[in-house]
């Protein structure tokens, strides 16, 4: 039976690198890359319009760093006047310390604008850090 040796390391662009090596004489030539998923994509959002209010969706990291892009969406969702703002959670893989601290800024942003803001498809990274920050944010009813 032939083994392969897999070394993972930071790589370029938009992944980890992997390479897969020589083991028990077994030639490869030249290492291959592979391009994995990266736990540390930017947060992005996404504004859906709709007539009731808006929904702002975002995926990736929640980190205190996309406060300029949270802040945009918040912006954006509430163009059309006070409304409603939900904000789906479901896209978010993971959230640094400071991610709570990051919701409860786009929260006290949309009350600025007239907006009500509130959560939607928290998933336990998200739930975590708010619990440890006792930042105060609002839930959409799980039954609507």
């Amino acid at each position: 039976m032939t083994s392969l040796l897999a070394t993972v390391r930071p790589g370029t662009g938009t992944g980890m690198g992997i390479e897969i090596g020589a083991a028990a004489g077994l030639a490869v030539s030249p290492p291959t890359t592979v391009t994995a998923h990266r736990p540390d994509r930017p947060l992005r959002a996404r504004v859906e319009q709709r007539a009731e209010g808006a929904v702002i969706h975002l995926s990736g990291l929640l980190a205190a760093g996309a406060i300029g892009a949270a802040r945009a969406a918040v912006d954006d969702a509430a163009a059309s006047g006070p409304r409603d703002i939900v904000v789906d959670l479901a896209g978010v893989h993971g959230a640094d310390p400071l991610g709570a601290v990051l919701l409860g800024a786009m929260s006290r942003h949309a009350a600025r604008r007239g907006c009500r803001l509130r959560l939607r498809g928290v998933g336990p990274p998200v739930l975590q850090v708010l619990a440890e920050r006792g930042v105060p944010v609002e839930f959409v009813d799980p039954t609507s």
